[in-house]
């Protein structure tokens, strides 16, 4: 019973924020058979895959990461600021010129 509880709290904490972006809303999407959870905090954004998928691409899931910030921020990933791995990643984001940054809700 304790290796239960154990596995359910390990695995409640899949989805969780890194340190920069606890508390932050969660959105989630689905961008070609994989299902993400992004956060934003003003210029960043941090997006988790939260599905499992057997041995997948990196350069595949990175495109979909991409594409699954781009759609839930509304803003812009600046080129070459993808960083981490198949299931976690952060970039930083160019939104609105005018130095505010929309934040766009699901």
């Amino acid at each position: 019973m304790r290796l239960f509880w154990c596995a359910v709290l390990v695995l409640a904490g899949c989805d969780m924020g890194g340190p920069a972006f606890i508390g932050l809303e969660p959105m989630r999407i689905s961008v070609g058979g994989s299902d993400f959870t992004v956060r934003q905090r003003n210029d960043r954004a941090e997006v988790i895959r939260t599905n499992m998928e057997w041995a997948p691409d990196a350069g595949a899931v990175a495109d979909k990461m991409l594409i699954a910030i781009q759609q839930t921020t509304g803003c812009t990933v600046r080129k070459g600021t993808l960083s981490g791995d198949q299931a976690k990643a952060v970039a930083r984001l160019k939104c609105v010129d005018d130095g505010t940054y929309a934040i766009k809700r699901r």
